[in-house]
């Protein structure tokens, strides 16, 4: 008889590939079978190697240019072990969904790596490889954008925003028919928890603070070292329309090691505000404790199984878990709206949240949700009869995932100190005046505060959680010969400072002979957002520098970027590209910069080398799979 059980396993950064493995685990499920729920860095300890003829699912993101989600690390490193057998996977019978962003060369990388590793390792696929799903269509109609950018998923709540915001009554008026369900809902979304309220005596138990094994001491997203900050600074003018903030950051005693191009994640937390006001709305205390258990629902009935992960420590208090674990400000999806239907005990809210969640509504879920940036926490406010148990709202509301930060350093000026910088994100979202702030930019500009001044910095103590997250790519090249193009308009440059404190530093040793490197670098105005000014200018006096090219974009009448500096350059940039051993590294913004980047590229290659465009986006291919073209998105 085949087998009837499925292990689903995912790799995700943004919430985005879980949510789909969700989906696929739900479906299972309600067909009969056994079925199984996993991050990727559970598969070892899950042991489904081992089950002759398991079905295995695999829902995998890319993050950077080609690198795996932090919950597929230490997966990826198992599994492309060389020394692992090649019938490791024999017994499995297996299917991957890669998702990716089209704006990288290495689309869909990872799930492209893992399906060929499975493959090697000897599990047969049941399923044909899919990889042409982009995170923007998977989320059920959100755009997704990674943790440097402004997004959904990013936004603070305020007494401001609620007046501002537009609700359901204002912008569609009253439901022609307000009970009638449509037919063409998602799938519901069951509660994959249960939860139970300890009492006095068993809350005398400690708690645990961490969700990692109690073996794993490496510093990683789960298990984050406490960082002291030790400096701050405004890179902008005082008039500057976008604040950009650099931190410098004490990571001794970490055992962190980075060469330039590693980023950093930061694990920052929910407003108390917001989870004040959101604890108010559930009618629950923060300081009630609770422990959860996974469980799956099947035919209604929920049976207690181990088969899933837990994104927070268990027990836990309800403040904590809506504080440190919990992205309450995310947007709900459409299977998330769906659920929460359920609870409403108005029929005519009841009715808005089904339609909202059905196609047949999804221009009001776009108009809505989706253009108002609406959370969780602003869903429940406009639907107040809607009165979710905590373990179905844990369920349904995604992890509050680390952001990521460049650093923007050399460790061969000190390893135990770094720097990041970056814009402190505020943006208009709609055309009802409504503006929404980055939650982890904006917590950590109001935390820093008081080292902004070097007289006081000495007496303050801040702390910080931070990991280290490397890069297969974004590195100097291993020549150090090599010329170089560096493309870094904005916060895009953080890296490029690394990348040249570092050179200028090997320079000091007289057997380095350095390559010449040309940054392109834009900003608005001169005298608002030139970043890093004197470290640039001190760069191309020095040497690590050969030439700097900066593009201000308001300083006159017609606006001038980083791709109009590159074709003024056509020969420079020609000779770099064609030659046998040049790089050009691009950083930044992956909506519009790095696309205008790469058709200035494509339209040099055509020009300087006579390439059809298509030799031209071939050539540009063949670069980046030789890592000599490389960019870091967002």
């Amino acid at each position: 008889m085949a087998s009837r059980a499925v292990s689903v396993f995912y790799g995700s950064q943004t919430g985005c590939a879980e949510s789909i493995a969700q989906r696929i685990y739900d479906e299972a499920l309600e067909k009969q079978l056994d079925a199984e729920l996993h991050p990727l860095n559970e598969f070892q300890k899950s042991k489904v190697e081992t089950r002759d003829g398991h079905f295995v699912v695999i829902v995998c993101s890319t993050t950077g240019n080609g690198d795996p989600p932090d919950n597929c690390g230490k997966f990826w490193r198992y599994v492309k072990r060389r020394t692992q057998p090649e019938d490791m996977l024999a017994k499995l019978r297996y299917t991957v969904l890669g998702l990716g962003d089209t704006n990288y060369d290495k689309f869909c990388f990872m799930g492209k790596s893992i399906e060929k590793r499975m493959r090697e390792l000897g599990a047969q696929s049941f399923y044909e490889f899919v990889s042409d799903i982009k995170e923007s269509t998977a989320n059920g109609g959100n755009s997704l954008t990674t943790e440097k950018t402004p997004s959904t998923s990013t936004t603070v709540n305020t007494p401001y925003i609620l007046d501002n915001l537009i609700s359901y009554e204002k912008m569609f008026g009253p439901l022609d028919t307000p009970t009638e369900v449509p037919e063409d809902l998602p799938r519901l979304q069951h509660s994959l928890l249960s939860v139970h309220f300890l009492g006095d005596e068993e809350r005398q138990k400690p708690i645990h603070t961490s969700t990692t094994d109690e073996d794993d001491k490496e510093i990683s997203s789960t298990n984050p070292f406490m960082a002291s900050l030790i400096g701050a600074e405004y890179l902008t003018a005082p008039h500057a329309e976008r604040k950009v903030l650099r931190l410098d950051i004490d990571v001794s005693g970490s055992g962190i090691q980075y060469v330039p191009g590693d980023s950093i994640g930061i694990k920052c937390p929910n407003r108390t505000e917001d989870v004040d006001a959101l604890l108010a709305r559930l009618g629950v205390s923060g300081d009630e404790v609770f422990s959860a258990e996974p469980v799956a629902a099947t035919n209604g009935r929920a049976a207690k199984r181990k088969n899933t992960s837990i994104h927070f420590p268990t027990p836990c208090s309800v403040r904590d878990v809506f504080l440190h674990y919990v992205d309450i400000l995310s947007s709900p999806k459409k299977a998330a709206v769906r659920a929460l239907a359920t609870y409403c005990t108005d029929e005519e809210e009841r009715a808005r949240m089904l339609l909202l969640s059905s196609k047949t509504g999804a221009d009001k879920y776009t108009e809505f949700i989706t253009e108002q940036h609406l959370n969780f926490a602003e869903i429940l406010h406009f639907f107040p009869s809607c009165k979710p148990p905590l373990d179905h709202l844990l369920t349904l509301i995604p992890q509050l995932m680390p952001r990521y930060y460049s650093i923007a350093t050399s460790p061969l000026v000190d390893p135990t100190r770094l720097s990041v910088a970056f814009t402190v994100v505020e943006y208009a979202v709609g055309e009802h005046g409504l503006r929404r702030r980055g939650l982890c930019t904006n917590w950590l500009n109001k935390i820093c505060q008081p080292l902004i001044g070097a007289s006081v910095a000495a007496s303050i103590t801040i702390k910080i959680p931070i990991f280290l997250r490397g890069t297969q790519d974004f590195h100097l090249p291993e020549n150090s010969q090599s010329p170089m193009v560096l493309i870094g308009p904005g916060t895009g440059v953080a890296p490029f400072m690394g990348f040249l404190q570092h050179r200028y530093y090997e320079a000091k040793d007289a057997s380095v002979t350095r390559g010449d490197a040309y940054l392109f670098f834009g900003c608005r105005r001169q005298s608002e957002d030139w970043l890093f000014k004197e470290q640039m200018q001190e760069y191309a006096s020095n040497g690590a520098l050969r030439q700097l090219f900066i593009a201000f974009s308001r300083d006159q009448d017609e606006k001038h970027y980083v791709q109009h500096d590159l074709r003024d350059n056509v020969e420079l940039v020609a000779d770099i590209l064609l030659g046998s051993d040049g790089y050009v590294f691009v950083c930044g913004d992956g909506m519009a910069m790095a696309k205008d980047v790469h058709a200035a590229l494509v339209g040099i290659l055509t020009e300087r080398a006579g390439l059809s465009q298509e030799d031209a986006e071939l050539k540009l291919r063949e670069l980046g799979t030789q890592h000599r073209y490389v960019r870091d998105i967002w």
